[in-house]
């Protein structure tokens, strides 16, 4: 899953941002590879090397990281070329040295300024992402929005509404391979969003173990809530047995606004928290 920050504090990654240092550091890896099997002097093959210190550390702290990791780079690629000093003179080294070192500073600066543009883009693709990638259904923070909103409209102007949700942990899902596991989550999303009514808000929310599948269901009384789950929990029970996955015998669970105001909003700040969002109800409140 993708999480939400203020500011980039270097020590969490979306998504977008692993798969760019992923190929980064492997890309460079290659290179590095390649020139050492054609015998390539020994500290360009290094300064390769140098080349995918500075990207790690400049897709994790942007500017700041490229350009301290180009300063340290530096001073690796200089005491390696102190050896050929006799060789090549003070004059020609230093020369060298001062090329590698704009070409490292250039690299660890610009780049951070780059990722740091790539960094604000997957912010705001996360601020409006309302989809989850597995399932295809309404993600956690689709959810949370919409809770928000139907808890506003229920004390505005008293109307009930219910949700209802069912937990299946993620271990239940061990015994497929990757895969055939993104296929049947595919395929259950699916099912899902045409089990419900329009008027319905299916979300699922990912949180460590488990997987919490929920409907939000407007002008939705206790009775109402009752039937619904039964039929939910019977869908989502068959569902899974043909494919070999098992459904605890108690897997469902609703509750209903304003009655259980306070349950509502727990489960509300539940959600968020899995997701990495603000916790703005104060459960206190009746």
């Amino acid at each position: 899953m993708v999480h939400i920050m203020d500011e980039h504090d270097g020590t969490r990654l979306r998504d977008g941002e692993r798969a760019l240092l992923l190929f980064g550091v492997g890309s460079l890896f290659v290179l590095a590879l390649t020139q050492f099997l054609r015998r390539v002097d020994t500290v360009e093959v290094i300064t390769t090397v140098l080349f995918g210190f500075i990207f790690v550390a400049l897709v994790m702290f942007d500017v700041v990281g490229g350009a301290v990791a180009a300063a340290v780079a530096t001073i690796v690629y200089l005491v390696l070329r102190l050896a050929a000093v006799d060789i090549i003179g003070s004059g020609a080294m230093f020369r060298l040295v001062l090329s590698r070192a704009l070409v490292f500073f250039a690299f660890g600066i610009l780049g951070g300024m780059a990722h740091r543009l790539v960094y604000q883009a997957l912010r705001k693709l996360d601020d409006v992402d309302v989809v989850d990638d597995l399932t295809g259904m309404a993600n956690a923070r689709s959810f949370v929005r919409d809770l928000d909103f139907e808890i506003a409209r229920s004390n505005r102007y008293k109307h009930v509404f219910s949700v209802s949700y069912v937990d299946l942990a993620t271990e239940q899902f061990a015994a497929l391979k990757p895969a055939q596991r993104r296929t049947v989550l595919g395929e259950f999303g699916t099912m899902l969003r045409e089990s419900v009514r329009t008027t319905d808000r299916l979300a699922v929310s990912h949180d460590g173990g488990f997987l919490r599948l929920i409907v939000l269901l407007p002008e939705t009384g206790p009775e109402g809530r009752e039937v619904f789950t039964t039929r939910f929990v019977e869908r989502i029970s068959s569902f899974l047995l043909n494919r070999g996955v098992a459904l605890p015998r108690k897997a469902g669970a609703a509750v209903t606004y304003p009655e259980q105001g306070n349950d509502i909003r727990r489960l509300r700040n539940e959600v968020a928290r899995a997701a990495g969002l603000p916790l703005t109800v104060d459960l206190s409140r009746r």
